[in-house]
């Protein structure tokens, strides 16, 4: 008589114990904020030097301002492009900056504004660590970290806490790269978060639409493709007869550690019961609808004013924005725009550099670069192909969406400064907007990393599998590693070292460029409060200030409006809106700025500054006068 064959108890997964969950998490945060140091560092600075809005910051902050007021804004930043390119007014296309400062702009001190940042930055860094570990595990984590850690060099040390909108998106956008990359692994739960970053770096500055557009594709044709090839699957299980009994629990890891094949998204409690294998796949995947909807909520709610400011204005700022793009007239070239990305990505990259000045990007694409650097730029690029073919090939298409963002990025670097306009204005820009080459750099070397890594770990594997003695080996150390003090030895290791790195980066860090006008603009703006009543009417007027004294102004006036006080100017309506323009609206005080000692004729002596700038020793006066009846100009 045979008996029959007993079958194997399904095999559960048995989760991580809570304890060691929080130990994941705690490393994630350290790690995250030790990246952040430099940021971090840079923002305690500026509060040390009493950190104001000064120059365009402080039309940012007036506009930050007006969102809790009847008259909130509906579109960005001014932007000079409109102007120059056609003659027209154009903004940047949204006002997501203006309504992550509306609290701090009303509420707290003035160097909130600055912390508001700082805390938006360093929260962007801990997400690309912790996306960094959920695709490669501790060793991508801890490479992400000290290659953010290590470009924060090459970035002003103000862009760390600055509400100027080409800052403001930085880091925010480096988040979105690793967002994207996810979500083409099928992370469909970041969904709501792409839709956010996406959003916000978008209306901050015209400079990262392309980059944002390479990244959403990518990570949308992945996620794309990964449910459409669960669904198949799940057809294909369905047709098939379903085995006598299949345990749930051989699904993954439960914390996505590190598989980079993008199905370690847990989906709660692991199952006990046989389950066909169309049912897993599906269950696998989850119900991908309802972030889908959250992400769609997202993009209407931070698009509905801009929308709005189209359909209510004419033509509407959109309108603008693409009459500015088709009449652009001369470019600066291909030949630049190649000089752009072989300094972005060839040897010796900009993130791997400490520039002289924050500006100097502008001068470096103007040069033509050695062949050494031309030839590492084109091996790099090849490589990325290899990356990108080799991944394809072994199905790794972790690796190949990484790949594609780089090569993506790349073409769109060219591209954008090619298409950028030559007038001398314009062409200036490039200071700035090149600043997001050091995030492109970082990625590409980043992406070249992990794909070497995974080479020499296939490798290992191969030569680890030979031999019962090296079996023997393998199964003691991995049993070892497993525990919890020898994994803890390389963490601390690295988290020692990465916050030398990010020390030695802050140390490196030079002041704000406006820190010489900081206390001479808190001393005028308290002098002047002093004075003028809480809801007054103010005419602002100005003489002929200097360029070390001009970004005064908009500080002060920004200082002035968190007084309490509407105040007013010929041309405001550019900058700020119809609001602050002086001509119909009533007034009862006059306020007078002016380099020098000069007297003011008729007005009174409120303050008078003196410091030093870059460009020598300078004075500013500020007058007032009141006006008895009250003004109004025609």
């Amino acid at each position: 008589m045979q008996l029959p064959r007993l079958r194997p108890p399904p095999r559960l997964r048995v989760p991580a114990p809570r304890w060691d969950v929080l130990a994941r998490r705690l490393l994630v945060l350290a790690t995250g904020v030790l990246a952040a140091l430099p940021v971090i560092s840079s923002t305690v600075e500026a509060e040390r030097a009493g950190w104001v809005p000064a120059g365009d910051d402080g039309i940012i902050a007036t506009r930050g301002w007006d969102v809790l007021s009847s008259h909130t804004p509906l579109v960005g930043q001014y932007s000079e492009a409109g102007l120059v390119v056609h003659g027209q007014v154009m903004h940047s296309p949204g006002p997501m900056l203006y309504w992550l400062l509306a609290l701090p702009a009303r509420y707290g001190s003035v160097g909130s504004l600055a912390a508001t940042m700082c805390v938006v930055n360093t929260l962007a860094i801990i997400a690309c660590v912790a996306l960094a570990r959920r695709r490669g595990g501790l060793v991508l984590m801890f490479a992400a970290a000290f290659g953010i850690s290590l470009m924060s060099q090459s970035l002003p040390g103000e862009a760390m806490h600055d509400i100027w909108n080409p800052a403001a998106g930085l880091f925010t956008f480096l988040a979105l790269m690793f967002t994207g990359w996810s979500l083409a692994c099928g992370e469909y739960r970041l969904l709501p978060l792409a839709a956010l970053l996406g959003s916000f770096v978008v209306q901050t500055h015209l400079m990262y639409l392309a980059p944002t557009a390479v990244v959403l594709a990518v990570g949308l044709g992945g996620l794309a493709a990964w449910l459409l090839s669960g669904r198949l699957a799940a057809r294909r299980a369905a047709c098939a007869p379903a085995p006598a009994a299949a345990g749930a629990g051989a699904e993954g890891e439960g914390e996505g550690e590190g598989h980079g094949d993008g199905h370690g998204v847990g989906e709660g409690a692991p199952r006990t019961q046989p389950t066909p294998a169309g049912e897993q796949a599906r269950v696998r995947r989850g119900r991908v609808w309802p972030w889908a909807l959250a992400a769609a909520v997202i993009v209407c709610a931070c698009w509905t004013a801009p929308v709005i400011d189209q359909l209510e204005s004419s033509p509407g700022n959109f309108t603008m924005i693409a009459r500015t793009v088709e009449h652009r007239g001369h470019t600066v070239g291909a030949t630049v725009g190649w000089h752009a990305l072989v300094r972005a990505v060839g040897v010796r990259p900009w993130w791997l550099y400490v520039p002289a000045s924050e500006w100097e990007r502008k001068l470096d694409v103007l040069h033509t670069p050695s062949s050494a650097r031309t030839n590492s730029t084109l091996a790099v690029l090849a490589t990325l192909g290899v990356v990108l073919l080799g991944g394809a090939l072994r199905r790794r298409w972790d690796l190949c969406a990484a790949a594609l963002i780089a090569l993506g990025l790349c073409a769109v670097m060219v591209e954008q400064v090619a298409n950028n306009p030559a007038s001398r204005l314009l062409s200036e820009t490039l200071g700035y907007t090149l600043w997001w080459g050091s995030e492109l750099g970082l990625w590409v070397y980043l992406v070249l990393f992990w794909a070497v890594w995974l080479v020499l770990g296939w490798a290992a594997r191969m030569v680890l599998a030979r031999g019962s003695l090296t079996t023997r080996l393998r199964g003691r150390w991995a049993a070892g590693w497993r525990g919890t003090a020898a994994a803890a030895s390389p963490a601390l290791a690295g988290l020692a070292g990465l916050a030398l790195v990010g020390a030695a980066v802050a140390s490196e860090q030079r002041p704000d460029s406006h820190v010489y006008e900081y206390r001479s603009i808190a001393a005028t703006a308290a002098a002047l409060e002093r004075v003028l009543p809480g809801g007054a009417g103010v005419d602002f007027r100005f003489g002929a200030l200097d360029i070390g004294t001009q970004p005064m102004e908009p500080a002060l006036r920004f200082l002035l409006v968190r007084h309490g006080d509407r105040v007013m100017a010929p041309g405001s309506f550019r900058r700020l809106g119809s609001y602050y323009e002086l001509r119909g609206h009533p007034y009862r005080w006059v306020v007078y700025l002016d380099d020098g000692t000069r007297r003011a004729p008729h007005m009174r002596l409120v303050s008078r500054v003196s410091f030093r700038s870059p460009w020598g020793r300078e004075v500013l006066s500020a007058w007032v006068r009141r006006v008895s009846h009250g003004g109004r100009t025609s």
